[in-house]
């Protein structure tokens, strides 16, 4: 599994820690400002700690958030 924890670099990007090594998430909030207000409330909360990714297509996205491990066992948000 790949466990997540987000933390704040600057302004505009975003560093998401897991235990398979950084990424990074550039934000581009003068194109998208809702969506990056929205997403950083996320952020902020805290709501990607502990969470994995469980989409992940080559070239085009990867998502994460909605699940958690219980045991073991994935459990929804």
């Amino acid at each position: 599994s790949l466990l997540l924890a987000a933390a704040t670099l600057s302004a505009q990007t975003v560093r998401f820690k897991t235990n398979l090594g950084d990424i990074d998430v550039a934000l581009l909030p003068n194109e998208a400002p809702r969506t990056v207000d929205n997403f950083m409330r996320y952020v902020n909360r805290g709501a990607y700690n502990g969470t994995f990714f469980h989409r992940s297509v080559r070239n085009f996205v990867i998502q994460t958030g909605g699940f958690r491990w219980s045991g073991n066992s994935p459990v929804a948000i």
